[in-house]
This record gives structure tokens, C-alpha cells and sequence, in this order.
């Protein structure tokens, strides 16, 4: 219903031949759509499009944009144009346009980082240490937990287990505004730490849920790695000295 509509919203701006901020906000709204249906080639279409359709605009337009398409060929496992998409769109804008979206650009640009395979945690460091710089002024309770979970799963990375669980339990004191896969992932983390913490049984029950959860909710992308987590989980558990349940 929700891409109908904002495939509606493209149409009418296209034969109105409205602005290209109005027709781009239209393409931005129906590529969220697409993404969050599941259907990420008609979304990786319609990214492309927007960031032809905005190139010879600068600013906050070009870089959400670029932001899109990073987002969806990301989700479709192209880890090295999602880079470069995100992060010409960092160089693109300059923190005195748009602050806090040259924040958010940064934590995704982490959060990209953190879940390539490997890891690449250098990066990732990088772009928190330039987010967090920056909270201070434009800190909000979104962001803020934004930043808190990419760090929770940068300590993981990393090997600090314990740091990684203060910061969950730090995040689970109050209420969690992180947006849904956001929210899944940090379930995720969770549950790997309850493996490694020895509790193996309520570790793999809790990524099943995850996994099953965002199958619903057409996250194919994200319950694939969620199922490559578990499988890699029961694999250790089985090996002599794995974890054990409890």
C-alpha cells in the first residue's frame, strides 16, 4: 500500500514536472518504501534514478540521495558501492549545511563498516569518533542511542565482550527509539553474548525469534544473517570446548 501510494506521488510530480527537490522527495519516499517491502531491485532502480535525477545539485538533496542508494545496494550485498556512495556523500556536505545530517551520515557510514565482512573496524572507529564529536551539539536521544549501539557492536568486533554488554544494559534502561532493524540487530548482539556468557540455549532461542521475526517482515537480507549467525553458533557449540548452554 505504502509504495502504491508513493509510486503515485512519483507519477503525478513527474507529469506535473514539479521541482527536482518535490519530484526527489517523491522518489525518496517511494525507495524507503521499496526497501521496506523487500523489494530491493525496484528499490535500487528507483535510488539510481534519484541520484541521477539530483546530480547536479549539491547539499543535503545529493547527499540523501547518494545516502538511498548506498542503503539499498548495501541490503542487496554490494558492500563496495554502498562505500562509495556513502561516502561520496560525506564528502559531498559540509557540516555548516546540514549538522546533523552530516552526523547521521557518519553513523551509517559506521554502521556499514561494522557489518561488512570482515568487519572493517578502523573505519568504523573513525566515523563514531567524528559522529560523536559533533553530538554535543545536535545530540539527540535518537542519536544518541545510535551512537551507543554502534559502539556496543564495535566493542564486540573487537573483542571487549564486557564493555559491549555495559553498553546494552545501558541502552535497556530507558525506553529504545532505534528504528527497527536497528532494534534487531541489537537483539542480535544480545543474543551472542548470552551464548558467549554461557547461556547457549536462551542465545539460540532469542536468534531464532530475530530471524524468524524479520522473515516476516520481509528483512530477507537481515534474516539471512541472522540464520548464518545461529548456523556459525551451533557449529562452535558442537566443536569440543564450545559453549555450553545453561
Amino acid at each position: 500500500m505504502r509504495s502504491s501510494i508513493a509510486a503515485k506521488a512519483v507519477r503525478l510530480a513527474k507529469a506535473a514536472e514539479l521541482s527536482v527537490p518535490d519530484t526527489g522527495a517523491a522518489l525518496t519516499a517511494l525507495v524507503s518504501a521499496e526497501a521496506e517491502a523487500g523489494r530491493l531491485p525496484d528499490a535500487r532502480a528507483h535510488a539510481d534514478e534519484l541520484v541521477e535525477l539530483v546530480e547536479d545539485h549539491g547539499g543535503t538533496l545529493k547527499a540523501e540521495a547518494l545516502w538511498s542508494a548506498a542503503t539499498v545496494r548495501f541490503r542487496q550485498g554490494d558492500q563496495e558501492g554502498a562505500e562509495r556512495r556513502l561516502e561520496r556523500a560525506i564528502k559531498g556536505l559540509d557540516s555548516l549545511a546540514d549538522l546533523t545530517l552530516w552526523v547521521r551520515l557518519r553513523l551509517a557510514a559506521a554502521s556499514l563498516y561494522l557489518q561488512s565482512t570482515p568487519p572493517r573496524m578502523d573505519l568504523g572507529r573513525l566515523r563514531l569518533t567524528e559522529a560523536g564529536a559533533a553530538l554535543g551539539f545536535v545530540g539527540t536521544p535518537l542519536l544518541n542511542q545510535e551512537l551507543r549501539t554502534l559502539q556496543a557492536h564495535l566493542a564486540f568486533s573487537e573483542g571487549e565482550f564486557a564493555r559491549a554488554r555495559a553498553i546494552l544494559d545501558e541502552l535497556h534502561q530507558g525506553e529504545l527509539w532505534l528504528a527497527y532493524r536497528d532494534r534487531i540487530r541489537l537483539g542480535v548482539l544480545d543474543s551472542r553474548l548470552l551464548i558467549l556468557e554461557g547461556h547457549l540455549e536462551k542465545g539460540l532461542r532469542q536468534l531464532k525469534g530475530l530471524g524468524e521475526e524479520a522473515r516476516q517482515g520481509f528483512n530477507i537480507d537481515l534474516s539471512a544473517e541472522i540464520w548464518r549467525i545461529l548456523a556459525e553458533a551451533l557449529e562452535d557449540a558442537h566443536r569440543p570446548g564450545g559453549s555450553a548452554g545453561s
